[in-house]
């Protein structure tokens, strides 16, 4: 079971980047589908945009409503995140009209809003050839206030995350903000959906932990490579957000689709849950299942974890990963440790398994936590889990 989807709206006055970040974002075609509010007003309207702008509030009302439809049948259809470019509200002679509604809080699953110095906003409204923007620049200080106050105060009343995002910032930093921010909400939905249905949860990351392999291991070429990415790593101070997006981008961008797709199909035939850890997860279980909890594994990792597919059944969870295209969503080990928060918010009772790095904030977060090792341990890790009260430790046989 893969994460859900997410509808997406990104806010803002006009001429303050929205479209520009659109299509910045749309080269993750796999993962995300970007669309203006107005192509979706213009798809419902009997004689488009032009019409819509001439019929009357009440018409205008139900036009905006029949577009939502349109969009979560679009959102349905295509089963990936869906991004919607939109207004709270539109400046008409000197006045504020509203579009948004209570239609569109029951819609979106999270919102961002662009916002960028007044000085700057003015100065693209007067370079966009494309469109008529004559404002002053009261009118669009107004115009900032208005939206962006109001837009805040409708997410918090109907508990939709709101991210801002300065779009002053070059696009590549707007990407991060964005790609960071999906995989937070990503992983809070799927703590709080895991909590709805069970009691206890397994956190397994995947490379290393279930089998001493990486999925890494089955690459054809040496244009992906455990090498390649750990000089990636390398470039960075510790682990953090940008080293991760780094790869993820690497395996976006540089790395063939060919070359992926045969690596991940390769370990998908080839990877198999180590015995030593198919029984100790299998005690815990049943273990958990005797002291009647329900249970489920989450295969969470940084790397590819569909590749593990054959490991886990429908009903497990398989969260990834390195590539931000193919999983929509991006996991670093503040992900990890994020997820082991949320599910501990929700009340469920977590073992947290790792080998690495990546996974110490995680199993610190769990109740349980079971560290695996293939020679000896690692001092540095033991250092760091030696506050944890319930740790296991496992050599895994070859």
């Amino acid at each position: 079971m893969l994460p859900t989807p997410l509808r997406i709206g990104l806010y803002g006055v006009s001429g303050v980047g929205k479209s520009t970040l659109s299509n910045h974002l749309s080269v993750y075609k796999n993962a995300l589908g970007c669309i203006d509010g107005s192509q979706a007003i213009d798809a419902v309207t009997p004689g488009g945009l032009d019409e819509f702008k001439h019929s009357s509030d009440d018409i205008k009302t139900k036009l905006r409503h029949k577009s939502i439809d349109y969009l979560q049948n679009r959102f349905s259809t295509e089963q990936k995140h869906l991004v919607i470019s939109g207004h709270y509200c539109f400046l008409n002679h000197g006045k504020f009209d509203i579009v948004w509604d209570q239609k569109d809080a029951e819609f979106y699953d999270v919102i961002f809003l662009l916002e960028c110095d007044v000085t700057t906003h003015k100065q693209r409204c007067e370079n966009d050839n494309s469109r008529s923007r004559n404002y002053s620049i009261n009118e669009l200080e107004c115009w900032q206030s208005v939206e962006n106050n109001a837009l805040r105060e409708e997410c918090q009343s109907h508990n939709i995350p709101l991210y801002q995002i300065d779009s002053t910032l070059a696009l590549i930093e707007q990407e991060k903000i964005f790609i960071k921010a999906i995989s937070e909400v990503v992983i809070d939905k799927v703590a709080f959906e895991i909590s709805e249905q069970y009691s206890s949860a397994l956190l397994l990351d995947c490379d290393g932990t279930l089998n001493h392999q990486d999925v890494l291991d089955f690459s054809k070429s040496n244009e992906l490579s455990k090498d390649t990415v750990s000089d990636i790593f390398k470039g960075f101070t510790g682990y953090c957000f940008d080293a991760f997006h780094s790869v993820s981008r690497y395996m976006d961008f540089t790395v063939y689709d060919k070359d992926r797709d045969y690596m991940i199909s390769t370990a998908k035939h080839s990877l198999k849950l180590n015995p030593s850890m198919s029984v100790v997860i299998d005690s815990y279980i049943k273990v958990l299942i005797k002291e009647g909890y329900t249970v489920t594994k989450v295969a969470i990792s940084c790397g590819f974890p569909t590749a593990w597919a054959a490991c886990f059944t429908e009903k497990d969870y398989l969260i990834g990963g390195a590539s931000f295209n193919i999983f929509g969503c991006l996991v670093t080990d503040k992900t990890k440790e994020r997820l082991a928060k949320k599910l501990k918010f929700y009340g469920v009772h977590i073992i947290g398994f790792g080998n690495g790095t990546s996974d110490i904030g995680m199993m610190l977060n769990s109740h349980r936590g079971v560290y695996v090792y293939s020679d000896k341990p690692s001092t540095r890790h033991m250092e760091k889990l030696k506050s944890h009260h319930l740790l296991e430790i496992i050599q895994l046989e070859e």
